[in-house]
């Protein structure tokens, strides 16, 4: 059994020789992966070549079921019988046994290999995708690399045309920024020129004169904005606030009769008028104050015993202390007796004293006389409210029917009420 198996032995070693330099015997049925060789032609399996005395799949194919297929994207790349599988393949490398798209690479197709996606471009080191560029190389792997810069593949590079120009950082054509005219200021995407607003940049090369189409603003930190006095109406206008009129190119107080058009619409809120005509004015019955800030009620002129409201637009029960003379409180302290309108105001007379802001009576011990208050004495008046307190200071004395009296047990003696001895 030995020697024949010997036999066996030589006659496949010579068969090897004579064939074509391979050991064991490889034929179409021989696992490619035990098939050693000498030179290519020991290799049966078509697409395979003798690669340091084994047989493998030649570059750009991989082994699969004992055949060498065309490499492609996710195919087996196993040293040594598949490890030439990627080496066809665009922008391929082999990772983790697999043909697999460079870094940020994306399959173009499985037969053919990956390229950079759009708007990248192949790395320096080759083995990855960055951000494209104006002017970068748009061709092979790169063929995308202009979409997305709003760029064509012009001469092999990324350009702008179309009158577009590259902006500050050439990772976009877009269009050349314009010079706005009057009243215009740079559409948001800087392309184009629009209507400028309040709030709308005005400042820099392209929007030199933005704000000039609204009236009474200017440009104040980069932006249209209303001049100092005057408010916002919108985004659209500048105009005098509550109560302000135009007058000499600013907003002042407004006065009744002033003007209330336009940029003054606002003017007669506040003092109490409206706007007709054009003008400010009082209507209602109602009429301007001394200085034309206001219109109020027409100030009547108060009767007997009356005095004018602090509104002044009404007349009320004047007491002590009540503003009185003048043309609207001629009577104002008639109805408070023995007071009189002293300094502008209402105030007892000389020798009486206020009882509360409603009455004028004689001091303690006074009586009255002959329209005065006059020292008491036994028999006075002591009436109320006026002589009410005349009897306090006289001895032995007490107000009886009106007047001041002797109490029981005393008797007048000269204006002394002494005591009668039994």
């Amino acid at each position: 059994m030995q020697f024949l198996t010997l036999i066996v032995f030589f006659c496949c070693c010579m068969h090897q020789v004579l064939s074509g330099g391979y050991t064991p015997a490889c034929t179409l049925s021989t696992p490619l992966a035990s098939c050693s060789c000498i030179n290519n032609g020991g290799c049966k399996v078509s697409n395979s070549k003798c690669i340091s005395g084994k047989c493998a799949c030649r570059a750009g194919y991989f082994l699969q079921n004992n055949q060498c297929k065309k490499g492609k994207v996710g195919s087996d790349c196993t040293s040594p019988h598949s490890g030439l599988a990627c080496e066809k393949l665009t922008f391929v490398t082999c990772a983790s046994n697999r043909c697999s798209c460079f870094a940020g690479a994306v399959t173009l197709t499985p037969n053919h290999g990956c390229i950079c996606p759009a708007g990248k471009i192949r790395n320096s080191q080759r083995n990855g995708c960055v951000p494209a560029k104006i002017g970068d190389d748009c061709t092979g792997v790169n063929r995308r690399a202009c979409s997305g810069l709003n760029a064509v593949c012009q001469n092999r590079k990324c350009k702008c045309t179309g009158g577009k120009v590259a902006n500050s950082d050439n990772t976009l054509c877009i269009r050349p920024t314009p010079v706005c005219g009057s009243g215009k200021t740079l559409s948001p995407n800087k392309n184009s020129c629009v209507q400028a607003k309040l709030g709308s940049n005005c400042e820099g090369p392209f929007n030199p004169q933005a704000c000039a189409n609204i009236a009474f603003s200017q440009c104040i930190s980069g932006k249209c904005q209303c001049k100092n006095s005057f408010v916002a109406s919108g985004n659209t206008k500048c105009i005098c606030p509550a109560a302000k009129t135009l007058k000499n190119g600013s907003c002042v107080a407004a006065k009744i009769g002033d003007n209330c058009a336009g940029v003054n619409s606002r003017a007669c809120s506040g003092l109490n008028a409206v706007c007709q005509n054009n003008k400010c004015k009082c209507t209602g019955g109602k009429v301007a104050n001394s200085d034309n800030t206001q219109c109020i009620q027409p100030t009547p002129v108060c009767g007997s015993g009356k005095t004018l409201s602090p509104n002044q637009n009404s007349c009320v029960q004047a007491k002590l202390g009540s503003n009185c003379g003048g043309p609207f409180n001629p009577q104002a302290c008639a109805n408070i007796a023995f007071s009189q309108c002293i300094s502008g105001k209402c105030q007892c007379k000389n020798s009486f004293e206020a009882s509360g802001n409603t009455k004028c009576i004689c001091p303690v011990a006074k009586t009255l006389k002959n329209g005065s208050c006059v020292a008491a004495k036994v028999n006075d008046s002591c009436a109320a409210p006026v002589s009410a307190r005349a009897c306090q200071n006289l001895a032995n004395t007490a107000c009886f029917l009106n007047k001041c009296k002797c109490k029981y047990g005393f008797t007048l003696v000269g204006q002394i009420c002494k005591h009668i001895h039994g």
